[in-house]
């Protein structure tokens, strides 16, 4: 015990805490300033050794150790506000929570086997591959790219890696306003696809946004089936095989790979990364993040992409989830670096998705994506405490409204994410 222990504490249990910041991530309109989710029943710091020691029955002696110069004589937040806002208050007293935590310490201090949850997997439905002369492609991946040049080299590699795909491929690069090196990055590696038999073409489009790259990448596209992929993402060789797989049906197909995270280089990142592909939306559904592909006879389902960041939301909403499928093919997804980044980023997502779903309303209608209940959001609480804490920040942080004169841009959108 730092000094000697009288200093106060307020614990809250994390029951509360999850149902409090679930409330918070849920309330309509967004609150203005901070709101206090804590417990504010307040302990001496010796009060509580004594009692864990009582509680669990234990020899040990309370040691006291020199107190810190800036050590808090009290802590005891005010919770006034998660009252009357959130409706909100802890349930669980100090002494039950103590109860709880060490009676759960000692079951899995004595347990020898794994928490019981079994990772759920989502396998790839295979079919014939397609019947194709040798060299007509049987799928277009299409890359929009706006100022990608220090991406794009190892996403095409990455598909230039690709193996024992039952068809040629072709790749449209479609450069959008580039005043970088995107477009002659990408033009090094003709020879090389060609060497492969698959056609790789570079677009240089002096304008147009996301969605016209992707139309005009379409326009120059061969293939009756279309995959959608950001120039950020890298493939694993053996993921447009599985798609090509899942594709080859004469009913529609929507499909995409297994996601992952490349490991971020900020702590924030890492946090908020760990806690998003725990999500329901990511572990329970088919995200189409990064990646999405659709058959010839699911690409009837719409026209010319509309003006909008949420082209991966819009098409996986126009397919039932029986029509979703996820390969067992992976690809790797970046997020954004850094707590500022993750907001911005995420409160743009936000702005786009409503907007989309403003315009097409009943999109809503297929969206198949599990609620965050209390207790997936304690598992994954459980898995991660300090993931879980980052994610809700950054969420919290994106519904809070934005300052006068702040930076309102973000290198990427990475829109799928606002649907977790």
């Amino acid at each position: 015990v730092q000094g000697d222990g009288s200093q106060t504490r307020s614990f809250c249990f994390v029951d509360d805490m999850v149902s409090g910041l679930i409330a918070l991530m849920e309330v309509e309109p967004a609150p203005d300033g901070p709101i206090n989710v804590g417990q504010p029943e307040e302990v001496t710091i010796r009060a509580l050794a004594e009692r864990i020691i009582e509680v669990t029955g234990s020899k040990s002696e309370i040691i006291e150790t020199p107190l810190p110069a800036d050590d808090p004589v009290r802590r005891k937040p005010d919770i006034t506000r998660a009252n009357e806002i959130l409706s909100w208050s802890p349930k669980v007293r100090l002494a039950d929570g103590l109860t709880k935590t060490i009676d759960w310490f000692a079951k899995t201090m004595d347990s020898d086997g794994d928490d019981g949850h079994a990772a759920s997997t989502q396998t790839a439905a295979k079919g014939q591959s397609a019947a194709a002369s040798s060299d007509a492609a049987a799928l277009s991946v299409i890359v929009p790219s706006c100022n990608e040049e220090t991406v794009i080299g190892q996403c095409l590699d990455s598909l230039l890696a690709q193996v024992d795909l039952p068809a040629p491929m072709e790749v449209i690069v479609a450069g959008n306003a580039c005043v970088d090196d995107t477009v002659s990055v990408a033009r090094a590696r003709i020879e090389a696809f060609a060497a492969r038999g698959w056609r790789l073409e570079v677009l240089d489009l002096p304008g147009g946004g996301k969605t016209g790259a992707m139309n005009a990448g379409e326009a120059a596209s061969t293939a009756p089936a279309r995959a959608f992929l950001d120039a950020d993402v890298v493939c694993a060789p053996e993921l447009i095989r599985d798609l090509m797989h899942a594709l080859d049906s004469d009913k529609p197909v929507y499909a995409s790979g297994t996601l992952t995270i490349p490991e971020p280089a900020s702590g924030w990142s890492k946090a908020y990364a760990r806690a998003w592909l725990r999500l329901p939306f990511v572990t329970d559904t088919v995200p189409g993040s990064g990646l999405y592909a659709v058959n010839a006879e699911a690409r009837k389902r719409w026209g010319e992409f509309p003006k909008t960041f949420a082209d991966d939301l819009m098409v996986r909403l126009l397919f039932d989830a029986s029509e979703r499928v996820q390969v067992n093919g992976t690809f790797s997804w970046p997020v954004p670096e850094g707590l500022n980044d993750l907001v911005r980023t995420r409160r743009r997502q936000n702005h786009h998705v409503k907007a989309l779903l403003e315009t097409y309303p009943d999109l809503s209608q297929k969206e198949d994506k599990t609620a965050l209940t209390f207790g997936r959001a304690f598992d994954i609480f459980r898995k991660g405490p300090l993931d879980f804490m980052a994610y809700a920040i950054v969420v919290l942080g994106a519904r809070m409204k934005q300052p006068k004169g702040s930076d309102h841009r973000a290198q990427r959108v990475v829109t799928t994410a606002a649907a977790g």
